[in-house]
């Protein structure tokens, strides 16, 4: 099995609105979500009701911060996780995440 690293970059253009993800089911091993350089504020991680004060995980702003997420870490053996399912909100309008995910070829 060979693996392709895929990237693609999400903004929020709405602070406290939240967004997915990916707008489609995208089925992944695991992800790197890394906010972006020229953010203003933090970014928010979590599920469809994440927002500045209720979210799983905070990117903060101006930093090289990354979160690794895989199925394993939330105690899936051998799971997925569904990018669908991700949500990010942002503290300042525009600002997002870069993320990282490998497809199997």
């Amino acid at each position: 099995m060979n693996i392709k690293p895929t990237t693609f970059m999400k903004a929020v253009s709405s602070a406290g609105t939240q967004v997915r993800l990916s707008t489609v089911s995208l089925v992944v091993r695991a992800v790197i979500i890394q906010a972006e350089p020229s953010n203003t504020g933090n970014i928010f991680i979590g599920g469809s009701g994440v927002s500045s004060a209720d979210y799983g995980i905070l990117l903060a702003a101006a930093t090289n911060e990354a979160l690794v997420l895989s199925a394993e870490q939330l105690g899936a053996r051998e799971g997925r996780i569904d990018l669908y399912d991700v949500w990010i909100d942002a503290a300042q309008n525009g600002d997002g995440v870069s993320v990282l995910y490998s497809e199997e070829t």
